[in-house]
């Protein structure tokens, strides 16, 4: 482990075998195609129900004792399980400055800096949840959690190195727009935000990420991370019939460095 300021040792969750996760396995082609169709099917199924909490919003909901509004077109954290996978993973570290990139409502902001943060940093692209974030941290009494309209980085003054950066970002790309923009979703975006990350960390530092089987293999943040020379850590918190969603913790900058 490269970050100084983590707690304590976790106890890994992913098999050294490979065995469900895919790693090492030989399947067959049948079975990959099988694969394929369930995640198309596992992606209508996403799509449905995002349609449904949209129409319902605005709403207020309670994540962890933190008291939010889930505004309209703002990604509705309590309904994906990677929010609460990032909540229990963060609390093994202990960062000093912090940022919440693609923040949507603010929760994790707000877990940071009950966390004990000193300085945090919320950015999204999403005016809607820039405006969301704001009026949560306010209602949480949380007001000096500097929330920022941001394509990644580009409004995020320069001189400021982050810790720790958590990411909780779109999966994959889709033509929907409920909740701000999506259509660079997994890939595209991971790949822009790991190529910038380094030059705002500190040495040691981690990012925090999520991801889930449904998306596919080609928008792995682990993946794109390794293919980078970073150090990763992956974490897997929920296994079922449509595969396992995990937090990745990545390494960009060693303390070697």
């Amino acid at each position: 482990m490269q970050a100084e300021f983590m707690k304590s040792d976790y106890t890994r969750r992913t098999r050294a075998d490979g065995g469900w996760c895919g790693i090492g396995c030989n399947a067959e082609i049948p079975a990959r195609m099988e694969g394929h169709m369930a995640r198309y099917q596992n992606k209508i199924e996403v799509r449905e129900k995002f349609q449904q909490i949209f129409e319902r919003q605005p709403y207020s909901v309670e994540i962890d004792d933190i008291d939010l509004e889930m505004s309209k077109g703002v990604f509705p954290a309590d309904a994906a399980t990677s929010t609460a996978m990032i909540m229990q993973a963060l609390r093994e570290f202990e960062p000093t400055v912090a940022l919440d990139m693609g923040c949507g409502c603010g929760v994790l902001s707000i877990h940071l800096r009950r966390l004990g943060a000193e300085l945090v940093y919320a950015a999204d692209l999403n005016s809607a949840a820039v405006a969301c974030a704001r009026k949560n941290a306010a209602r949480n009494g949380y007001n000096d959690i500097r929330v920022l309209q941001s394509d990644l980085f580009s409004s995020i003054p320069p001189a400021v190195q982050f810790d720790l950066i958590v990411f909780n970002q779109f999966y994959f790309p889709s033509d929907i727009d409920w909740f701000g923009p999506t259509r660079d979703g997994g890939t595209n975006i991971i790949t822009r935000f790991l190529d910038e990350a380094p030059g705002r960390m500190v040495p040691g530092g981690v990012i925090v990420m999520s991801f889930a089987d449904v998306a596919g293999p080609e928008h792995d943040p682990a993946r794109l991370a390794r293919e980078r020379g970073f150090e990763v850590e992956e974490l897997t918190y929920v296994r079922d019939e449509h595969g396992h969603e995990k937090v990745v913790l990545i390494f960009p900058n060693p303390m070697s460095q």
